[in-house]
């Protein structure tokens, strides 16, 4: 059968493959075709990630059908070894608002919010 993968770029790509064909079998095409290792092709069919073990049948990718690729990203952290950074932000008034900001209408009171800034500043409001 013949379907199209919609690539990085945009381009789409027709491949011709078999219907009890893999997943994983997909990818090496893609391999071949796009020089992007296998391990690194994401293919979403129907808003759905492809499984490398699942047969594309099995899936309802039929001919015609357009399979879209994507990068896995690679996780992680990046490490700081022990530098602090500076704050970015004030910390009393994110938490103040995620406080109030959790109503069903995402809204606080003004004078909520007036009187929690002149507490933290150390001023009285009138």
């Amino acid at each position: 059968m013949q379907i199209h993968v919609k690539t990085l770029i945009g381009s789409k790509v027709q491949i011709s493959i078999d219907e009890d064909a893999t997943v994983l079998q997909l990818k090496q095409q893609l391999e071949a075709i796009q020089g992007i290792q296998v391990d690194q092709i994401r293919l979403i069919f129907s808003g759905k990630q492809l499984n490398d073990s699942e047969k594309l049948k099995d899936r309802k990718v039929t001919p015609g059908s357009i399979v879209h690729m994507v990068l896995q990203l690679r996780g992680g952290s990046m490490r700081l070894h022990g530098a602090r950074l500076p704050p970015l932000f004030n910390y009393m008034q994110t938490q103040f608002l995620t406080k109030y900001m959790q109503t069903p209408d995402f809204g606080y009171h003004k004078d909520a919010y007036r009187q929690e800034q002149d507490r933290s500043s150390g001023t009285a409001s009138p």
